[in-house]
């Protein structure tokens, strides 16, 4: 290295010290003085949080979510829009809205730090990568955290997530999930939508419980079950490996084509064994339709004994406190 080198370097380590020294007499200062310097701030668990409200006449159709190891939780229920970006520290992640789009990205590297300009990459100050630096800061869950309202106008939400779960609950709203989970589970609850639910899992299972939707497409690429609790809907098309699926329809299943196929597995149509294989065409004009199929477990069809809700989602200005959690309880394995 030249001599030349050694002395930016120096100099670099020297303003580093100094920039440290500064962001961290002015963040005694501001607390000293009751003065917010950061995004994020502290909830009564030692949480991370930032909140991004959606604004007065804002509108957008969709969010995109890209993240390393999180848990997505879409709620339904508020009255205003918003979305908690938790223990994901600010520097670490892109957020930008444009094109109606929010999206939120947490598998930035240091090429894209770089190229800000042309990624969205926003540097908000120095004083954000040393935030909390010093504190006694436990290993919190990283979250993505979306409220919506009834009347939203968020009609499609993209989430890739590499290490986590996502759970959709008490959501009433025409929405198109797409969920891409490379390890973790996915459950929906008290959801009610006219569009549908596209799933892609390496590795964990779907649950859906007293769930309203039109279509419902879900790929196990290694392992994992699909298991349904009063689950109406048009049409189902899941296609799994080492896979157990239930489906338990509000629906009567003779309304329904059928086409069923367990490799290694059983077919089990209301408490009855039908082989490997089973296939049923429905004479009911309306094209409601089943494909299920695994190359490892069983495949169960049943005609629920369960009753969805038919009012979910309702308005207020905190979550909404339904029962269907304490009913639905943890998910069979």
């Amino acid at each position: 290295m030249k001599p030349t080198s050694y002395i930016f370097l120096v100099v670099a380590i020297i303003i580093s010290c100094i920039g440290l020294i500064i962001c961290q007499t002015a963040k005694k200062k501001a607390e000293a003085e009751g003065i917010e310097i950061f995004s994020q701030t502290l909830d009564e668990n030692n949480n991370s949080v930032y909140t991004f409200p959606f604004g007065e006449g804002e509108i957008y159709d969709k969010i995109n979510l890209t993240l390393g190891d999180a848990d997505v939780n879409i709620v339904g229920g508020y009255t205003e829009p918003y979305i908690e970006i938790v223990n994901i520290r600010e520097g670490s992640y892109m957020m930008t809205t444009s094109n109606r789009i929010i999206s939120i990205d947490t598998t930035i590297d240091i090429k894209s730090i770089l190229m800000f300009w042309e990624s969205g990459y926003t540097f908000n100050g120095f004083r954000n990568y040393v935030h909390r630096i010093n504190d006694e800061e436990k290993i919190n869950l990283k979250q993505v955290n979306i409220y919506l309202p009834a009347d939203t106008t968020v009609h499609s939400i993209d989430i890739k997530i590499e290490n986590g779960d996502v759970s959709v609950t008490n959501l009433n709203a025409d929405i198109d999930l797409m969920v891409d989970i490379r390890r973790g589970d996915a459950e929906f609850s008290s959801f009610t939508t006219s569009s549908g639910v596209t799933a892609a899992v390496d590795v964990g299972n779907v649950y859906l419980y007293e769930t309203t939707l039109n279509s419902f497409d879900a790929t196990i690429y290694t392992a994992g079950d699909v298991t349904t609790r009063a689950f109406t809907f048009n049409r189902v098309n899941v296609i799994g490996k080492n896979t157990s699926v239930n489906i338990d329809s509000t629906n009567e299943l003779l309304l329904y084509d059928i086409n069923l196929s367990a490799v290694n597995g059983m077919v089990i149509i209301d408490g009855e064994e039908k082989g490997g294989t089973y296939y049923y065409d429905s004479s009911d004009p309306s094209g409601l339709s089943v494909t299920v199929t695994t190359s490892g477990g069983d495949i169960t069809m049943t005609k629920s004994d369960y009753i969805p809700l038919n009012d979910i989602g309702t308005d207020t200005d905190t979550e909404s406190d339904t029962e269907s959690g304490a009913d639905t309880g943890e998910a069979e394995e």
